[in-house]
């Protein structure tokens, strides 16, 4: 497969409705698996986008998983035309009874960078079913947020 100069990035730039309007589909089409009404949080500020959600899902083998979707992205413009890419994030699924996290993914913690551990200089999935595993990530392997969801309901 012959690649371009120009690698297209998993979660490169998309434009703004669209990158609205993917999430919330995204959401839409999981909603059938959540027994309750997830909290929707989305705020602008100049040039980054906040978007906060959280909610229970019931995976295939009856678990009640809490789910928490926090994702930041970068708004630019070009051409007159709005724009946004992630830059931060953090998924997690945990236990809805006792909080206990089952895993969990984020992107580079580049505020802690200089004073903490190194895998938070990259990608990196937590792993906590058999005590704590840290599993950097190759950029082919971060997933969006319905990878993360169907991981959820098929696995826990």
């Amino acid at each position: 497969m012959a690649t371009s100069s120009r690698q297209i990035r998993k979660h490169g730039r998309n434009s703004y409705d669209n990158y609205l309007a993917v999430h919330r589909s995204t959401l839409k089409k999981f909603s059938g698996y959540s027994t309750g009404h997830p909290s929707y949080d989305v705020r602008i500020r100049q040039d980054a986008l906040s978007l906060r959600t959280s909610f229970e899902v019931e995976t295939q083998s009856g678990k009640l998983i809490g789910i928490s979707v926090v994702k930041v992205g970068r708004i630019t413009w070009h051409r007159g035309r709005k724009y946004c890419e992630t830059v931060d994030y953090s998924y997690v699924a945990y236990d809805s009874a006792t909080g206990r996290q089952y895993f969990s993914y984020h992107s580079p913690h580049l505020n802690l960078v200089a004073k903490s551990k190194p895998h938070h200089r990259y990608h990196h999935k937590h792993l906590y079913l058999a005590g704590k595993v840290i599993f950097p990530l190759h950029d082919d392997e971060i997933p969006h947020v319905s990878d993360f969801l169907e991981e959820v309901i098929e696995t826990l």
